[in-house]
């Protein structure tokens, strides 16, 4: 009997000690590998659209933006729109299909909340959540935000249907007579 128990004993010793060690390998590699898992895990709030991979996330475009030292580029469409949809699709025929819109995009983080026929129910509660934030309705489709990495509203720029060249100067002149604060962090008009 003596024996048996010793044996048992030493059996139940390994497989803790086995267990142990898996979980210490475990926690070693999420630490080690924590990039990569956070990438992928950001590709669900990832979408790429005219050949440039936007953020659907808010959260994700902050943190990104806080990470790179840029602003966000807020670009708000509905695609679904009965009535006037004529900027939105303006502004992604003039402007997002462009090489020239591809090239100035890497000085933003860029984020699209578009309104689609099949949108996934994950981007469409993102949508939804930062058009509340920044009071975006059906009528601002077609409308370029500029957000600091904290979420703050810098600048509303409406599409008025100019070519890439001329938005892209707008985006980066600043507004006359304007402290470029129309909405608050909240998303309340001042």
């Amino acid at each position: 009997m003596d024996k048996a128990n010793a044996a048992n004993r030493a059996w139940a010793g390994a497989i803790r000690a086995v267990l142990v060690l898996t979980a210490v390998a475990g926690g070693v590699w999420l630490y080690l590998e924590r990039g990569r898992i956070r990438e992928h895990f950001e590709a669900k709030e990832r979408a790429e659209v005219y050949g440039i991979v936007w953020n659907t996330s808010l959260n994700t475009a902050r943190r990104q933006a806080a990470e790179s030292g840029r602003e966000i580029l807020l670009v708000h469409l509905d695609l679904q729109r009965k009535s006037h949809p004529n900027a939105a699709g303006l502004l992604a025929l003039r402007v997002l299909d462009t090489e020239e819109f591809r090239r100035e995009s890497g000085n933003y983080v860029l984020l699209l909340t578009a309104r689609t026929p099949r949108e996934p129910a994950r981007i469409r509660r993102n949508r939804e959540e930062i058009s509340r934030i920044y009071n975006l309705g059906e009528r601002d489709s077609g409308t370029l935000l500029l957000i600091d990495a904290a979420g703050k509203q810098l600048r509303r720029i409406p599409y008025r249907g100019e070519p890439a060249g001329e938005l892209l100067r707008r985006l980066s002149e600043p507004e006359e007579g304007s402290s470029g604060n129309t909405v608050n962090q909240g998303g309340e008009k001042p």
